[in-house]
């Protein structure tokens, strides 16, 4: 979009991007613009907008539970495993997170005090339609979950005119219609698309390969996300909401969550990152549960810290030895491993409280130091093995040579497209892919190693290389130049792009040169 001056509507590799709004876009493009065009830039509003989930969350809860549950669901939520990763990946759910807790903890606040009647419900509008500029219209969708769910639960039809319906809707189309009626004028094909194609079919059925998930997906995925607070928020839930002890602010957070929930659970297209929304009111029950003195663990809680302290104890340990085995000499990074350890030893020492929050605390220090041994002692090997910044660096290198096409067939190039500096030609139509691969000029082609026999490439052809894979099946087939006489496909050149750029490769099987990348892998 930078490089295009578009900025009302996305744009990606050189076409219209109708898959989400462009507030999303806006924030990165001012970020890159602000501070150069770098990965940490990128992240830089995801990671902004996860800061800001955590305050918000810390906030709601210190006013409707007290200031031990406030900073007790900070620590939880920062310490989730799915929300940190999450959290610094460069994708519209953060942002919308951040915009639906700051919608839903001005709502709650709203309903929770309403016999003082100081607050305004504008901010819940407001927020709502920031959140429909990230994403679209399932904000508004969760948003009237919530708000009906408030009116029903209070058992009150009262509150439903003083919720101000009209008004608020009015006031959320003021804040996003301006840009969708803008997009429809610039290419009225945009809303329609984004609208029926990409929330209702969506919606409705999965649309792309990644996000056709069996019926029971989020049975599995949202116990992993939430780790390592699953059993403890499974069991605060239980016992926060049974008749007689549930508290208006219990009721409200269940709302919360179940207004997310009930929106994407049904649908047919699953990922975890569409119920991260649910995480900050999940944890926040959690949290009045563990803060509340009252509390005891019945014998249940230790052994689970235990148990996930000892895996990531043992994890850590033999990542480090695995670094160490593949190169790694720092000592510092090396020393990383042993950080679990303390978090170990800290639930053993603990195993027999009744008091909930030491162990709750020895879990939080597992879970962080899981995530400095991820990002830090093993970030490289992830990179090697899973990354695609060899596979970049080498599109890149081929560029400089006279790179014709650079196709992706079935899959999503953007991290390769960002760092190799190139746009991509996305396809799924296995003709377009073939005519532009097989191209006059040499051609680079990403795709799933599964997928080559849809192309006629198992195995690939003379002047055809496999030079890169890695461990999610993606591979990458670099094609020479022809012949200037017209040599057919499959007619031996001169070397291929990445040697002429200066690529060596060793027997190693790592390369180097201009723009290395220690973590390239490559066929010789």
């Amino acid at each position: 979009m930078i490089a295009a001056g578009r900025w009302l509507t996305p744009v990606l590799h050189g076409q219209p991007y109708y898959d989400k709004p462009a507030a999303f876009y806006w924030l990165i493009g001012t970020s890159i613009t602000a501070f150069g065009e770098s990965a940490w830039a990128a992240r830089l509003p995801s990671v902004v907008a996860a800061l800001w989930t955590i305050l918000v969350t810390a906030r709601f809860s210190h006013r409707v539970y007290g200031a031990k549950t406030g900073a007790l669901a900070a620590l939880g939520l920062a310490t989730t495993v799915a929300f940190v990763a999450i959290g610094r990946t460069v994708l519209v759910d953060m942002c919308f997170t951040a915009a639906l807790t700051t919608a839903l903890s001005a709502l709650g606040l709203w309903y929770i005090e309403r016999e003082h009647r100081r607050r305004s419900i504008l901010p819940f509008y407001l927020s709502i339609g920031l959140a429909c500029l990230l994403k679209g219209p399932a904000a508004a969708a969760i948003g009237a979950l919530a708000a009906v769910g408030t009116v029903i639960a209070s058992r009150d039809v009262r509150l439903l005119r003083e919720l101000q319906p009209l008004k608020g809707a009015l006031v959320i189309l003021a804040v996003a219609l301006p840009w969708y009626v803008a997009a429809w004028h610039a290419d009225p094909r945009y809303i329609s698309e984004f609208v029926l194609h990409h929330n209702v079919q969506r919606y409705l059925r999965p649309i792309s390969t990644g996000h056709d998930e069996p019926w029971y997906y989020y049975l599995i995925a949202l116990p992993a996300g939430l780790l390592p607070w699953t059993p403890l928020l499974g069991v605060a839930a239980s016992a926060r909401l049974r008749p007689g002890r549930r508290t208006t602010a219990d009721l409200f957070s269940a709302l919360w969550a179940g207004s997310v929930l009930v929106l994407f659970l049904p649908a047919g297209t699953k990922l975890l990152t569409y119920l991260l929304p649910s995480f900050p009111p999940l944890v926040m029950l959690g949290a009045a549960w563990v803060s509340d003195e009252e509390t005891g663990t019945d014998g249940w809680l230790a052994p689970y810290v235990i148990a996930w302290t000892t895996l990531i104890t043992v994890a850590a340990l033999a990542a480090g030895a695995f670094a160490a085995l593949h190169g790694e000499r720092s000592v510092l990074r090396l020393l990383l491993s042993c950080l679990p350890i303390g978090a170990f030893v800290l639930a053993i020492l603990n195993r027999r409280a009744r008091n909930p929050l030491p162990l709750c605390a020895a879990a939080a220090a597992g879970s962080l130091a899981l995530t400095v041994v991820a990002f830090g002692l093993v970030s490289g090997t992830v990179n090697e093995l899973k990354g695609t910044r060899a596979a970049a660096a080498l599109v890149r290198a081929a560029t400089g040579t006279g790179l014709g096409e650079f196709v992706a067939y079935r899959c999503t190039p953007n991290a390769i497209a960002f760092y190799a500096q190139r746009p991509a030609l996305r396809t799924g139509d296995a003709r377009v892919a073939r005519e532009h691969f097989f191209g006059e000029h040499g051609a680079a082609l990403l795709m799933e190693r599964k997928r080559l026999a849809e192309l006629s490439l198992d195995p690939p052809p003379s002047g055809v290389r496999i030079v890169w894979r890695n461990v999610s099946g993606l591979v990458l087939l670099l094609r020479e130049r022809r012949h200037p006489e017209g040599g057919g496909e499959g007619r031996e050149s001169n070397p291929p792009p990445t040697l002429k750029a200066g690529v060596t490769v060793l027997k190693t099987g790592r390369a180097t040169g201009p723009d290395p990348s220690p973590y390239a892998r490559v066929e010789h």
